[in-house]
């Protein structure tokens, strides 16, 4: 209009009669706005119109980055006659919480009428801790009080709910002067009342705990002291760990004085300095491999010779001590403890079939304990370690000497293995590809 206007108002106000319809309407008014059709798409503000929106069935929505709502203007991955299989209430089922397991919400004390002893934090503590355990606090009670541990819905976890939240003797004495008139009491004080009638409720508690952990712990410290002593014997026992050792002391002596005779033994400390040495880009692990028959298969058969020893060199000997001690000091509680609490026939017997096994399992650890590291002594002396020394290695640090050196080898085993034999090599990757099959 702008165009057609200017040209034409120009020429006609040139002939009759000046420029004045011309230059007056030279450009011309600008162009009327186009309307949107209502037909094919919509046009943009019908694609984005949020006129047929769904109302979430979520609280909370998810945000999209410049979503289109209508029919797009050329061909999307989302114009698809196949639609996906959408099951709108198996969504809704998994994002709508279930009644499976206890819902994470926080605990709000309610605001009951009542004597109230304990303050407000204190109280909403122990009413959290009460909630959580399976049995009523008083049978809970009548359970310690009897050492009656048999039943599966009184757990370790349930006892180490309790610990620490037990009523100070304080709160127990100001709790137990309304024993005879519980109903004026707060909701979560009247619970507490068995607790603080409960003679000696910390011991029997750290009892209880001790007697339903026990057996686990045993089992754990135990099967780390095994394999710090089968590592031991498979170190004393492996052939391929001699001639390893022995071949090393070769090199090295070769490298140092030029012939195999010079240093008679060597710390396993020197590994890590024999297997990063490097001169005229070959490295002693090469030398190393020259002088194995077969280097990749010997490295794998000591490999399957030491089958501890990796987990071995993670081991730390002063915790496993640690632990054997804790173990030692919590059987002298539980012996402490019978003697101490007033105990009926009943529960005097199944106080002694805690001590029993307690008594047994500490004494095994000792045996193994003593064993490992016996062994593990014998392994380094035998391997050629100093052990009377003050700065004599762990067991760990020994294991991890040999296990890293090892670890460094296997792959300068299997190269060499490559370069000894490059025909065999080529055949296997001939017969590689001969056996893929063929493709178009």
């Amino acid at each position: 209009g702008g165009k057609g206007g200017g040209k034409g108002g120009g020429k006609c106000g040139g002939k009759d009669g000046g420029k004045g319809v011309g230059k007056g309407g030279g450009k011309g008014d600008p162009p009327p706005p186009r309307r949107m059709s209502a037909g094919k798409g919509g046009g943009e503000q019908n694609r984005n119109s949020s006129a047929n929106r769904g109302k979430s069935p979520f609280k909370k929505t998810l945000k999209l980055v410049n979503p289109v709502y209508g029919n797009s203007q050329h061909t999307t991955v989302f114009n698809s006659a196949q639609h996906p299989e959408f099951d709108p209430e198996l969504i809704t089922s998994m994002l709508t919480p279930t009644g499976e397991g206890p819902a994470t919400r926080r605990f709000v004390l309610k605001k009951e009428t009542g004597v109230c002893v304990l303050d407000k934090n204190r109280a909403q503590n122990m009413a959290i801790t009460v909630n959580r355990l399976r049995v009523p606090l008083g049978e809970v009670c009548d359970r310690l009080m009897a050492l009656d541990l048999s039943q599966p819905d009184f757990t370790a976890d349930h006892v180490e709910l309790l610990q620490g939240k037990l009523p100070t003797a304080e709160e127990s004495r100001n709790i137990l002067k309304y024993e005879d008139q519980p109903e004026v009491l707060r909701d979560i004080e009247r619970k507490m009342l068995p607790l603080c009638n409960l003679p000696s409720a910390d011991v029997r508690l750290r009892l209880a705990h001790l007697a339903l952990t026990h057996t686990a712990r045993f089992q754990s410290l135990h099967g780390h002291l095994e394999c710090v002593r089968s590592a031991s014997a498979e170190v004393l026992s492996s052939q391929r760990l001699r001639e390893l050792l022995r071949n090393i002391l070769a090199v090295s002596n070769y490298i140092n004085h030029g012939t195999c005779e010079g240093a008679k033994a060597f710390s396993v400390k020197s590994l890590a300095a024999f297997a990063s040495y490097k001169d005229r880009g070959t490295c002693a692990l090469q030398l190393l491999c020259a002088t194995l028959s077969h280097a990749d298969s010997f490295v794998q058969g000591l490999i399957s010779d030491l089958p501890n020893l990796s987990e071995a060199a993670r081991e730390n000997t002063a915790l496993l001590r640690q632990e054997l001690q804790a173990f030692r000091g919590s059987v002298t509680f539980a012996e402490a403890s019978v003697t101490t609490l007033d105990l009926d026939a009943p529960a005097m017997r199944r106080a002694s079939a805690i001590l029993d096994p307690l008594h047994k399992e500490q004494a095994l650890l000792e045996n193994t304990f003593e064993q490992a590291i016996a062994a593990c002594r014998e392994a380094q002396r035998f391997c050629g370690e100093e052990v009377a020394q003050a700065e004599a290695m762990t067991c760990e640090e020994f294991f991890f000497c040999i296990s890293d050196f090892v670890q460094q080898l296997v792959p300068v085993a299997k190269a060499a293995s490559r370069k000894r034999n490059p025909r065999s090599s080529r055949v296997s990757q001939v017969s590689q590809a001969t056996a893929a099959p063929a493709t178009d």
